[in-house]
């Protein structure tokens, strides 16, 4: 990526999402804690194809759409994905197609069990 003299990244790739399973890669990303400016939350990589048509998540009060879901095989994990920008998915997303992702990963609790939600922040064909 081109840089910027004397500017700071608003985020940095920490590795491919095939290195390790998304539990290992949630206790990685909470080293460098706290987030907030001039640390930016750490994002994750996978080049990998889109294996499901793009679903609309929506709000369950109003009904409006806020995100996408959809299925996702990297060389090696079968992952599901949400990305909020659905202007960029309706142009860019299909099933079946190769891209390039970077990610951020969240862990949160539910029902007694930890889910690993990644969520899209750019994508590339």
């Amino acid at each position: 990526m081109p840089q910027i003299e004397n500017h700071e990244g608003d985020r940095e790739v920490v590795g491919e999402v095939d290195l390790f399973s998304p539990a290992k890669w949630a206790e990685i990303t909470t080293v460098p804690e706290p987030f907030g400016a001039g640390n930016p939350f750490p994002t994750n990589a996978a080049k990998g194809r889109l294996t499901t048509q793009p679903v609309k998540l929506l709000l369950k009060e109003s009904g409006k759409p806020w995100a996408v879901k959809a299925g996702f095989q990297s060389q090696q994990q079968k992952l599901s994905m949400t990305w909020r920008d659905l202007q960029a998915v309706s142009k860019q997303w299909t099933a079946g197609q190769n891209y390039a992702l970077t990610m951020e990963l969240t862990a949160k609790p539910w029902n007694g069990r930890l889910c690993y939600n990644w969520s899209v922040l750019m994508s590339s064909r």
